[in-house]
């Protein structure tokens, strides 16, 4: 799976898409303004890191690596008035033919579902337009906002990874472990989310039966 076709996702809620040199602003002050609510579970939300010039920088980084095919960042932003809500993304660390979710959410978006709905449509994404035959999503056990979202969509707790995440500190946090494998997926109410897949120039994107 050296590239994904996917460059933006349109829901009924979200647009989810690659990053652009002009989000940095709104990534740095999402991201400074969230750092109490996200430091305790993501360890690069430290106060003062992410300066415009910080994320700017970092932008380059995550568009580069996209078009490379090596990692796929996204923003997240709010189909009613484009703000930018969030950071989540399709990581190819789950192996071979299986991509990752990762996702936060500004404070003030939690408790309305925008995360599980993300989540969501990029396991649409990861089986019907990237050809994927499994789907994974790690959570930091005591995350108890994320812990939830895997077991709703329907995937299958396997484990818990000890020590998994590295924190502030030299500590480490032990993670939750889920999988959605393509037959469950096929079964599930998933397959009925209505989105929108755009390619790298725009054009619309349609399903694909290949499995890489």
């Amino acid at each position: 799976m050296p590239l994904i076709r996917t460059y933006a996702i349109e829901t009924e809620r979200v647009l989810i898409r690659c990053y652009q040199p002009s989000d940095a602003a709104a990534m740095s002050e999402t991201i400074l303004r969230n750092h109490d609510h996200l430091n305790p579970y993501m360890a690069w939300a430290k106060q003062g890191l992410h300066s415009v010039k910080f994320c700017s920088d970092l932008l380059r980084t995550f568009r580069g690596n996209y078009d490379l095919g090596i990692d796929f960042p996204m923003g997240i932003f709010d189909l009613r008035d484009g703000r930018y809500i969030g950071g989540t993304g399709l990581h190819k660390r789950a192996g071979k033919g299986a991509l990752e979710i990762g996702y936060w959410m500004d404070e003030t978006y939690c408790g309305q579902g925008f995360a599980t709905h993300v989540a969501a449509a990029l396991t649409k994404i990861g089986f019907d337009f990237e050809g994927v035959h499994r789907m994974v999503i790690h959570v930091q056990i005591g995350n108890v906002a994320s812990e939830g979202i895997p077991s709703r969509l329907g995937y299958v707790l396997e484990g818990k990874l000890r020590q998994q995440y590295p924190l502030e500190n030299d500590q480490y946090a032990d993670v939750s472990f889920f999988t959605m494998l393509r037959e469950e997926y096929d079964a599930s109410e998933l397959k009925l989310l209505p989105i929108k897949a755009f390619g790298f120039d725009g054009g619309d994107l349609q399903p694909s039966t290949m499995v890489t």
